[in-house]
């Protein structure tokens, strides 16, 4: 018995030098284990393309080059509001009405002007990086100059996103509010990670897009359920020749992706 307790503590020693996390590592998957017809879209569109599904009921999550980093462009309006509404429970109060406006203005309609308000409430580039460090996001690095060039990857906020579809964190009103806010982005911003997905399903998204020397930057994420479907998608691509390619891009992505949940 004593031989037994002595091997495991070694094992734990072990295991702890190399960094084995065997439950971590059981839940990293590849896209292609998901949806196959996702992986080949991803693999066969021009530029970089990283993909991160988180499956809410078994979270595994499923990545296609999870590594690469991308420019976030609007997609960092989803953090910022959430560091906000974080401080608005760190602080006991409710968000105020002004609080409450930009959010929507910022998510809904991608008001940049409301983005750089709210990110200020947040406590600037800092105060959004410590609320993601709490919850766990560590590879996404925030802007505080020019917030859109803030940096991520697609498990980052797949990730991020699922702690808010779980409510992990804020609180169960704010996280109901977050959601509903972005069930409501204005009809020509809902591409994307709603492609493919029945008109019927819940999908909670933000997309940021911009046109970079280079190429178009095009990301899409989001929150989709319908019945016993549910998952986070996190679709980032660089460089586009165009906006709309980035956007056939992830929609060819989002239809393979949602039938390969069915």
């Amino acid at each position: 018995m004593r031989r037994w307790g002595v091997l495991c503590l070694l094992i734990g020693i072990l295991s702890g030098v190399v960094g084995v996390r065997p439950a971590q590592a059981a839940k990293q998957r590849t896209l292609r284990e998901l949806a196959p017809a996702a992986a080949d879209a991803a693999k066969n569109r021009r530029g970089y393309v990283s993909v991160a599904v988180y499956d809410l009921d078994t979270d595994q999550l499923y990545t296609f080059q999870p590594e690469r980093r991308f420019r976030m462009y609007s997609t960092v309006k989803v953090a910022i509001m959430l560091a906000v509404l974080d401080r608005v429970v760190r602080e006991e109060r409710r968000a105020t009405t002004r609080e409450q406006a930009m959010i929507t203005a910022m998510i809904q309609r991608s008001d940049n002007a409301a983005a750089t308000t709210l990110l200020g409430i947040a406590g600037g580039a800092v105060g959004v990086e410590a609320f993601l460090r709490r919850n766990n996001i560590v590879n996404t690095t925030i802007n505080g100059v020019a917030w859109g060039a803030s940096t991520t990857t697609a498990p980052d906020m797949a990730r991020l996103l699922a702690r808010l579809a779980n409510c992990v964190l804020l609180v169960e009103r704010l996280c109901r509010y977050a959601q509903d806010v972005m069930r409501g982005v204005v009809s020509w911003q809902a591409w994307g990670v709603s492609g493919g997905v029945p008109a019927v399903a819940s999908v909670a998204l933000k997309n940021g897009w911009y046109p970079d020397p280079g190429g178009w930057t095009v990301n899409s994420m989001g929150i989709v359920q319908n019945g016993n479907v549910r998952y986070t998608i996190a679709v980032f691509t660089f460089p586009d020749p165009s906006m709309a390619y980035g956007i056939a891009t992830i929609e060819q992505i989002s239809m393979a992706v949602y039938a390969g949940s069915r």
